[in-house]
């Protein structure tokens, strides 16, 4: 137990202050930066094991790329292995289907021939007809009877009736084109009147005519009835300032 000035610690809690928001007070930690060395170790690493690896590679290879000269054979030297004969191949003809097709085509194309040529001989063959002529009646000609006489018509010619119709038709042509002549000229007379009457009447519009001078009834000048004019001389007025007014 404290003194009686000492606040009695775990029996109450302290009313916090309204006045200010709580916050929570938080500790910072700051990160310290470290260099990373991970990856360029491992790099090192594999590279240097590449290397082992070539190395090693062209270690096994160095004794087989190595040249090494074969002896030269003796020539007295026999050997005591005998020689084995090699069998020659014997050549055998071909069996191919295109031969047996064309040894085919051959014999069809061999008796198609000869069967046209029989045919040929046959109808080339000479064979007589039966002489039935022999035993039939011989042919008679059969005469009409007599008639007598035609006496002659006068006859009339078709070249003649066309002549004259196509004289008609030439002279209807030459009428019809003298007509549409007659009138093209009355109308070329026609319109030939009409412009010289238009020429006319354009003229006599055309023409100056001078109007006649107009006379006015004369002005008669009488003296005024009104009084004379009085002069007066005029009166300037200042504009009062506002002194002046107010005084």
């Amino acid at each position: 137990m404290g003194g009686p000035g000492t606040p009695l610690s775990g029996l109450y809690r302290p009313t916090p202050f309204m006045g200010t928001p709580f916050k929570r007070q938080e500790k910072k930690r700051l990160v310290a930066p470290k260099p990373f060395r991970g990856l360029e170790e491992h790099a090192r690493r594999m590279e240097e094991h590449k290397k082992a690896i070539v190395e090693q590679i062209k270690q096994d290879e160095c004794p087989s790329r190595r040249f090494r000269a074969q002896p030269m054979p003796s020539p007295n030297f026999k050997s005591d292995i005998p020689k084995r004969s090699k069998i020659t191949t014997e050549p055998k003809p071909f069996q191919l289907r295109v031969d047996e097709r064309g040894k085919e085509k051959e014999e069809r194309l061999r008796q198609q021939l000869e069967e046209e040529l029989r045919l040929a001989r046959e109808r080339a063959e000479f064979k007589a007809q039966p002489a039935n002529v022999l035993c039939k009646v011989p042919f008679l000609v059969l005469k009409p009877p007599l008639q007598p006489t035609a006496e002659p018509e006068p006859f009339e010619l078709q070249t003649e009736n066309r002549a004259e119709a196509w004289q008609q038709r030439e002279q209807r042509l030459h009428e019809k084109e003298r007509e549409l002549e007659t009138i093209k000229r009355q109308l070329e007379m026609r319109r030939l009147e009409e412009e010289a009457k238009r020429v006319v009447q354009l003229r006599t519009k055309l023409s100056f005519r001078a109007n006649p001078v107009r006379r006015y009834p004369s002005v008669a000048i009488k003296p005024s009835e009104k009084a004379l004019t009085k002069p007066k001389s005029p009166e300037f007025l200042k504009k009062p300032s506002k002194k002046e007014s107010n005084a």
